[in-house]
């Protein structure tokens, strides 16, 4: 990793890189090799173009919302709009589809990132961008409308 790409403090990584291999490469390292973390990568090929990686913790996400907000961001049938004139930002158009969906925020302070995928959200890296997407997708404990049997 080169070093005038990564801020430290202490040691420690602080701020996001905008190159996405670093970043799974960083998140994997501080919150461990657990199954429980799933990472996906995706292309979308139409306009707008654009390559993302995304992470979530299987056991504590909201998989329809994970599901949902993935379709959204990569059906390639669904046309971009045309208004982004020539400086298109691929994170600001990730950061608005996940809107339609669900909370989102942005984030490029690792600390703030890792507490996000340690309690069930969605993070979508996008190559280039030094931020990434938070996608409120923690998943809960549902009761029966039922009365208990027991």
């Amino acid at each position: 990793m080169a070093q005038a790409d990564v801020q430290t403090t202490a040691g420690i990584e602080t701020l996001l890189v905008k190159q996405i291999k670093l970043n799974i490469e960083h998140l994997y390292k501080m919150v461990g090799q657990s199954p429980d973390y799933v990472m996906r990568h995706y292309t979308r090929s139409v306009d707008p173009s654009l390559t993302a990686a995304v992470v979530y913790n299987a056991n504590l996400s909201n998989r329809q919302a994970i599901d949902d907000v993935i379709t959204n961001l990569f059906d390639e049938s669904r046309p971009c709009d045309q208004d982004r004139g020539d400086h298109f930002n691929p994170l600001h158009w990730v950061m608005a589809q996940s809107s339609l969906i669900g909370s989102a925020a942005k984030s490029m302070d690792w600390r703030t990132v890792i507490r996000a995928v340690v309690t069930g959200d969605l993070i979508i890296f996008v190559e280039g961008s030094s931020e990434a997407v938070i996608v409120f997708t923690q998943g809960m404990e549902w009761r029966a409308i039922s009365e208990p049997t027991t």
